[in-house]
């Protein structure tokens, strides 16, 4: 290393300290590259300087006060762990000399004093042991990283332990705090890929929903087309121009009755349609709630007397509101529709009508039917979802009604909620504020 860093001929000078018989002596070794011999072999010059008890030099002066500077701690300490020395570093950490108790141990300065005890033992052994510890100092419990020297006592001549410590608490927070990050991260991500996975489910869902329902109301529009096609058919062909003579006021109606289901149909599709596009046309006005409600129960009276369904209607403190009239008819209706055409013949409806101190208005409809199943709850307002295929089946209509009235409600600022107990019958419930904005 001298030979190769050195100046050939030029000494370089470093001050040690031998143990000649136990005993140290402070000498300077002048290490000089020099080449020997005819082959020009390399070789180094040592020249050896007693300089015990001469004054220090002035690289060792510069050296010394360094030291008092160096944020590194450094501490002497005997094979036992007696603490013997420390710079000014570890002295402003750990108390001065005697460290925290006035034993100044090696093993007081660790919070597990049982790692002070490994590491001495490997000391003793000949190793040089490093490491992240815990260590106790004046500050509280600090993160410090610590490397062991073997070596000797400048002074006694005695084998010593070299701690050199440097604070890494910082550090140490800084990695906890990125780790920690690093968790919340994965987390967030597991938890957002876990909803995606969700969305996409419940999208699959829909679509297949959706694909459902289309198949279904190719066959529901087919219905009423065919009874129009056919019944007016008879009534323009010159070959049942005797039959339709005699049947032309019942034909007639039949095709009043399958153009209007058609119609309902078209309806509901397209006022979903514009709600959904965000194209619906809101007109607000004042009304007067018990009028609109007999409206509404007038467009499903002829129904109901069909079914023989008993009807309950009491209102209390009528009152008026300023909404949209036409949509709120429409989920009047669409409410009482389901209620009478899910309620069982000889079954029975009531309605009720209240006005709260708010101003606002709560109208109930109960009916006496089978009632929701708890699986299907949750689905009630999902369009193109229409429940039980069994029921399905033997009730007309799209299947929107209550889609339609969820968004016709949430845009209006009004509370619809559905409650179905298991022993049967459902219960709508729709809270009309007494005003909302344009």
């Amino acid at each position: 290393m001298t030979f190769d860093n050195g100046v050939m001929g030029i000494p370089t000078r470093d001050n040690w300290t031998l143990y000649p018989h136990g005993e140290p002596i402070s000498v300077q070794l002048a290490m000089t590259p020099i080449l020997i011999g005819e082959a020009g072999d390399d070789a180094v010059m040592i020249e050896i300087t007693s300089v015990h008890d001469a004054p220090l030099d002035s690289e060792d002066r510069r050296l010394l006060e360094a030291t008092r500077y160096t944020s590194t701690m450094i501490s002497y300490y005997a094979p036992d762990g007696t603490l013997t020395a420390v710079n000014p570093a570890a002295a402003e950490a750990f108390g001065s000399l005697g460290g925290i108790k006035s034993d100044g141990s090696f093993l007081d300065r660790f919070a597990e004093p049982e790692q002070a005890e490994s590491l001495l033992e490997e000391c003793r052994k000949g190793q040089e042991p490093s490491g992240e510890y815990l260590i106790r100092t004046r500050a509280g419990v600090r993160w410090h990283m610590l490397d062991l020297h073997l070596g000797r006592d400048p002074v006694t001549g005695e084998s010593a332990v070299i701690a050199v410590e440097e604070d890494i608490s910082s550090l140490k927070q800084a990695l906890f705090d990125l780790e920690g990050l690093n968790r919340s991260l994965e987390d967030r991500v597991e938890r957002r890929t876990g909803q995606l996975e969700a969305e996409r489910i419940r999208a699959e869902q829909a679509n297949q929903a959706k694909s459902d329902f289309l198949a279904s109301m190719s066959h529901d529009l087919r219905t009423p087309l065919n009874a129009i096609l056919g019944f007016s058919e008879i009534l323009a062909s010159d070959a049942t121009q005797p039959i339709a003579e005699m049947q032309f006021q019942s034909y007639g109606r039949d095709i009043h009755t399958a153009a209007r289901s058609l119609l309902a149909m078209v309806d509901d599709l397209l006022d979903l349609t514009r709600i959904e596009a965000g194209h619906a046309d809101v007109k607000l006005s004042v009304f007067s709630m018990d009028d609109l409600l007999q409206e509404a129960l007038a467009l499903v009276e002829s129904n109901r007397q069909e079914r023989h369904i008993d009807l309950n209607v009491a209102v209390t403190n009528p009152a008026t509101v300023r909404s949209d009239r036409r949509a709120t008819l429409q989920i009047f209706s669409n409410l009482l529709s389901n209620a009478v055409k899910f309620t069982p013949i000889h079954g029975s409806i009531s309605v009720r009508m209240k006005q709260r101190n708010d101003g606002s208005v709560v109208v109930t409809i109960q009916d006496t039917g089978p009632g929701i199943p708890a699986s299907e709850m949750a689905n009630i307002f999902q369009p193109y979802v229409r429940g039980r295929s069994d029921v399905a089946r033997e009730v007309e209509g799209t299947g929107l009604g209550l889609a339609i009235c969820k968004r016709w409600s949430d845009l209006l600022g009004m509370d619809l909620r559905i409650e179905s107990p298991p022993e049967g019958g459902t219960t709508a419930t729709l809270i009309v504020p007494a005003s909302i904005a344009r």
